[in-house]
């Protein structure tokens, strides 16, 4: 079932002399579009997750006052918050939009790592090893935006366009590898978002923003046991359909890890709090529709 979330950001102003200030300030109108359409039943507990990922997602940005209500419209949620800036406006809408979908897995042992499509194809004689498939190398749309900025969906995620100068656009779609790299992955994970505790952005060895993970008792016993038993392979950390890096794994690694995927401070302080809530459902994109400031 594919879910859609489109945005719609409408800034309420505040009264003037006379009037009656608003409760909130800010109203984010979120409409979740299933492109396969579920059952009542399935579509009432999608309804459901998005509106708990949602609520779990401001506390951890430090709202200080917030409301997540169903909207007239059966498949919208409204996202009602007390005054922001325009900065701390774009970085909230982010962070609600985020996917966060994290995964780490087992690359396949005779396949070589950050290859073309056509090399791993043809090195496993034109077809695919039952049970892998293949990820691109590469970071997604992450980018946290502090400036003007219009979402678009793309084919798998959003499409960012940033209006930094008055008749200049640029456009920032999700990093791939240059030469289009690849690896060839386990589909089934040894560690998924529903295993992480705490995520929290950190500096790395050199100084630049990383994210530390630590897991649940369960999914530190999973981690130990198959990073010890898989000594010299690859463990690829998978963030939305991408690869953000493939460390060999050289030592058992208990109930930590870091996320090293050269992130902006800012990209880590959002992506630790998506990471530390709840992913959203699977294939979620996401537009805004309407801005008024």
């Amino acid at each position: 079932m594919s879910v859609t979330l489109t945005v719609a950001v409408v800034g309420l102003a505040l009264g003037g002399c006379g009037e009656l200030k608003p409760a909130f300030d800010h109203r984010l109108v979120l409409e979740v579009r299933q492109e396969t359409p579920g059952s009542p039943e399935e579509s009432a507990a999608t309804m459901s997750h998005v509106r708990h990922t949602l609520e779990l997602r401001l506390n951890a940005f430090g709202a200080a006052r917030y409301r997540v209500r169903p909207d007239t419209v059966p498949t919208r949620l409204v996202v009602e918050t007390t005054a922001l800036s325009p900065t701390q406006l774009e970085r909230l809408e982010r962070l609600l939009t985020t996917p966060a979908r994290l995964s780490l897995c087992l690359a396949h042992p005779e396949a070589t790592p950050n290859a073309s499509r056509e090399k791993i194809l043809e090195e496993f004689g034109g077809r695919l090893p039952d049970g892998f498939i293949l990820v691109p190398m590469g970071k997604p749309a992450l980018s946290v935006p502090n400036v003007e900025t219009e979402y678009i969906p793309g084919p798998h995620e959003p499409v960012v366009i940033r209006k930094e100068q008055k008749g200049e656009v640029a456009l920032a779609v999700p990093e791939t590898a240059a030469d289009n790299q690849y690896m060839l992955l386990s589909v089934v994970p040894f560690i998924t978002g529903r295993d992480i505790t705490d995520a929290r952005p950190i500096k790395d060895y050199f100084g630049n923003p990383a994210i530390a993970l630590t897991f649940n008792e369960a999914g530190g016993e999973r981690m130990g046991r198959v990073t010890e038993a898989n000594i010299g392979r690859i463990a690829a950390i998978v963030l939305d359909g991408r690869c953000l890096s493939a460390p060999v794994i050289k030592t058992r690694i208990p109930s930590e890890a870091q996320i090293l995927g050269q992130f902006s401070q800012g990209e880590a302080e959002i992506l630790a709090m998506a990471l530390r809530t709840s992913a959203l459902p699977e294939w979620v994109e996401v537009l805004v529709v309407e801005r008024e400031k």
